[in-house]
């Protein structure tokens, strides 16, 4: 994710946007849409964004949306965001409205709606599950405000957890929306892991851990830090997943001119809450030909990896050989699959770089790099030049972790 403070406003009809993996912060309008405003038959989609400290003097401290547009938000964090009304989101006249998977925190919109307000003559297709609606303080606020009226269909208001009031128009509460209603969890303690510190993940023992509505939960999604939106056979509310994750890095080896070098890649096993295990977790590896090949360039390597509670990183080393060969340099990749212990695979293939270190024919053009860290091309010196630019290195006063890559025509090989 990266820090963007920007305001989104397509004034004209028919206009749409996607936001994805941002933070948005800091923002304020004299008017309606602290963040972003949108009107007039438009289509806002936003998945796995963190607003936070959004302002607006009148209404949707983060977002405005209103007149025949559509709002969907996934995976999202909005925090201490303000406004007049809508300290989060105001909406009005929406067709669509879809607010799934996530968490709101601290918003503050005085006496009127601290999270979402929408303001719409007749309210379909409405949405609202799987998030977390609380305050620090303000836990007795009305959270969010909708004007559902007899006649109203589609609408879904379920497994929320709702630290606060809820306010409708022409229905006296929640249980007149029908099935799923009973779901949502009022007054109930989220157990975040520290949310004065930011760190709204879930507690193992949270009412939200495997409460949410999984029909509404595409596997493929993935919750506001990254990791699987469904971890086991249910999803999580709000917009963290918990979880075992196994993920594998990316390696880059010289080659060498003869005998064996080892490429070794690292297995890492990450808890979301980084709690004692009480079952070991294993994963199974194997090596896959890309450029290189095995027997030839790398040798087959397969087996088993055992975490015990004590472990979280493992190491795969998968033997190089090394020969005097000009040639480019090539890839193999290492597999994981089929984990144990409740682990789910996040990255499942690590891939390998083995880099030559022969000279090419002269004029050769080729990826070589003193640095691994370098991303360039440049053509590969011979012997006697890489000895004079490794002579030189003492005299430039250059960190080493800056790297450095250089671009050399090299001499025939016979000189």
């Amino acid at each position: 994710m990266f820090g963007l403070d920007f305001c989104l406003s397509p004034a004209s009809s028919n206009a749409s946007a996607t936001l994805r993996n941002l933070q948005i912060e800091d923002n304020f309008a004299i008017g309606d849409g602290g963040a972003i405003y949108i009107e007039r038959g438009s289509d806002l989609a936003v998945d796995n964004v963190v607003f936070t400290n959004n302002s607006s003097s009148v209404n949707g401290g983060a977002i405005y949306i209103g007149r025949g547009s559509s709002l969907e938000v996934f995976n999202s964090l909005f925090l201490e965001n303000q406004a007049v009304d809508g300290g989060a989101i105001f909406t009005s006249s929406l067709t669509t409205l879809n607010v799934v998977g996530n968490t709101f925190y601290d918003n503050d919109a005085g006496a009127n709606n601290d999270d979402i307000a929408d303001s719409t003559f007749f309210t379909n297709n409405r949405t609202i599950s799987n998030n977390i609606f609380a305050d620090s303080e303000r836990i007795d606020s009305q959270k969010f405000f909708f004007d559902v009226r007899p006649g109203s269909t589609g609408i879904n208001i379920s497994n929320n957890i709702i630290a606060g009031e809820l306010g409708f128009r022409s229905i006296d509460n929640i249980s007149e929306l029908g099935e799923g209603a009973e779901d949502n969890l009022f007054g109930e303690d989220p157990l975040f892991v520290d949310p004065d510190e930011g760190d709204f993940r879930l507690q193992i023992d949270s009412p939200g851990v495997d409460a949410g509505n999984d029909d509404l939960a595409d596997p493929d999604d993935t919750d506001v830090a990254g990791n699987p939106r469904i971890y086991t056979d249910e999803v999580d509310i709000g917009a963290y997943e918990y979880g075992l994750y196994l993920s594998i890095d990316d390696v880059r080896v010289i080659e060498g001119d003869r005998g064996t070098s080892d490429a070794e890649f690292t297995v890492t096993l990450s808890d979301s809450l980084n709690l004692e295990r009480e079952d070991e977790v294993t994963v199974e590896y194997t090596t896959f030909n890309r450029s290189a090949r095995s027997g030839e360039d790398f040798e087959r390597t397969r087996g088993t990896l055992t975490f015990d509670q004590d472990t979280n990183t493992r190491t795969i080393s998968v033997p190089i050989n090394g020969d005097t060969r000009s040639e480019f340099s090539e890839t193999f990749d290492v597999g994981l699959r089929r984990a144990t212990g409740g682990a789910v695979i996040t990255d499942s293939i690590g891939t390998a770089i083995i880099q030559n270190d022969d000279q090419l024919p002269a004029g050769t053009r080729s990826d070589r790099f003193f640095a691994p860290e370098v991303e360039a091309n440049f053509y590969t010196p011979t012997a006697a030049e890489r000895e004079d630019i490794l002579d030189l290195l003492s005299d430039l006063n250059i960190d080493t972790t800056d790297g450095i890559a250089f671009f050399i025509e090299p001499t025939p090989a016979d000189t």
